[in-house]
């Protein structure tokens, strides 16, 4: 499942890879028909069911198997479906049994007649496409010291810096609700602030500027509660963060490749190539 932070979709990653040559396509399970006395046997694979057909003999017939069918859902029940069903079918396994039955490449109609004719069906592993999302979004969060999905924050601390300007921690703004002076030790808020009137604020960068005076310099001094973040992801913070996965990816089988792999290791910030890690910077938080 992806997280609430996820900068892309499983199938906008697919799309990505796919034009960039990366390969996610993994045997699921291979499957064929034994019936001697048929003329012909097909399998066809939609975005929701696995369509088996026999032509002549004894088992002619359509069997049409439903993904989103309780006992058919993942690949393993779906392999144990195909072969309750009798009817000279016959299929095994290739792994990956508790991946989605939904995983399964669209596939047209595609004969399978006899074991000699025996066909693979392949999918992407969307779970695992689902982790590196996951993980690289929350990765480039750390990096730029921000989130990026809008969100609301309630009465966020910072402390006056003695200027006439000091940046939110989330950007773009969308709206500010109150920003006000408060007194901690005493618990009391001191003085709110009016939008335009004591305080600017550019919506783009985070940055307030006071009209009136100076930011007054103190420990955890001002409150803010504003709506900040995307409510659209930016293409290109999209793209970069498939292209992250893009290398994770190809670095990962590079690795493997050169028998060094360890489950579970990462690829760390200090691999990525020097035009990923410049992409990070214009999208880290601005400190001043």
């Amino acid at each position: 499942m992806l997280n609430a932070n996820a900068l892309c979709s499983v199938e906008e990653l697919k799309n990505h890879l796919e034009i960039a040559g990366v390969n996610i396509q993994t045997a699921f399970l291979s499957l064929y028909n034994s019936s001697a006395d048929a003329t012909g046997a097909t399998f066809q694979v939609t975005a929701t069911t696995l369509i088996l057909v026999v032509t002549g003999g004894a088992n002619a017939g359509t069997s049409t198997l439903t993904f989103a069918d309780a006992d058919k859902d993942t690949l393993g029940e779906l392999v144990t479906a195909i072969n309750g069903l009798g009817k000279g079918w016959v299929a095994n396994s290739q792994g990956l049994s508790s991946a989605d039955s939904t995983d399964l490449t669209i596939k047209e109609s595609t004969s399978c007649l006899l074991i000699a004719d025996q066909q693979v069906l392949y999918g992407a592993n969307n779970a695992r496409l689902e982790t590196y999302i996951n993980s690289t979004s929350s990765f480039l969060e750390r990096e730029c010291d921000r989130s990026f999905h809008s969100a609301t924050y309630t009465n966020e601390e910072y402390n006056g810096n003695g200027r006439t300007k000091f940046w939110l921690k989330q950007y773009p703004i969308t709206s500010i609700t109150s920003l006000t002076f408060y007194d901690r030790y005493n618990a009391t808020t001191l003085y709110e602030m009016t939008e335009d009137k004591d305080y600017y604020a550019d919506l783009n960068t985070g940055r307030l500027d006071n009209l009136i005076g100076v930011w007054t310099k103190d420990t955890r001094n001002i409150r803010v509660t504003y709506v900040a973040g995307y409510t659209t992801i930016p293409e290109d913070l999209k793209v970069l963060c498939m292209d992250i996965i893009d290398f994770q990816i190809t670095k990962k089988r590079m690795i493997v490749a050169q028998g060094l792999w360890k489950e579970n290791a990462i690829v760390i910030k200090e691999t990525l190539p020097k035009n990923l890690q410049l992409q990070i910077q214009e999208f880290k938080r601005i400190v001043f």
